[in-house]
């Protein structure tokens, strides 16, 4: 088992592996910060038309 493909293998496989885990934690914490802050800009926006129609009232 000194084969020089099973090792580049294993070491390609392995490094692989690490980018991908590192790029799906780094993309989905960007990703859910992105919709919490859309989320806040967009129930205030909500907020503010209540409160105007409120005031009208």
């Amino acid at each position: 088992m000194n084969k020089i493909s099973l090792k580049f293998g294993l070491w390609f496989l392995g490094a692989m592996l690490i980018l991908e885990i590192f790029l799906f934690f780094f993309l989905h914490s960007s990703i859910v910060d992105s919709r919490i802050e859309e989320e806040l800009a967009a129930l205030q926006a909500r907020g503010n038309s209540h409160r105007d129609v409120l005031e009208n009232s």
